[in-house]
């Protein structure tokens, strides 16, 4: 189960556009699926390869 492989239906169905921020190992391994999206309309954002546990700061 995926973002793009049960979300894009649903998006599609309702005439949403959204903003997917997708990490580098769901690029890989659904590229099909991301394409499509773009393709649909979508915009895709980096969520990083690394960053810190922003749970671990007091603000959070």
């Amino acid at each position: 189960m995926s973002q793009v492989g049960t979300g894009l239906a649903l998006l599609r169905k309702e005439g949403v556009k959204v903003t997917f921020f997708v990490a580098s190992r769901s690029l890989e391994v659904r590229l099909t699926g991301w394409k499509q999206a773009v393709a649909d309309g979508h915009e895709i954002g980096n969520h990083s390869l690394t960053h810190p546990c922003t749970g671990n700061y007091p603000f959070a």
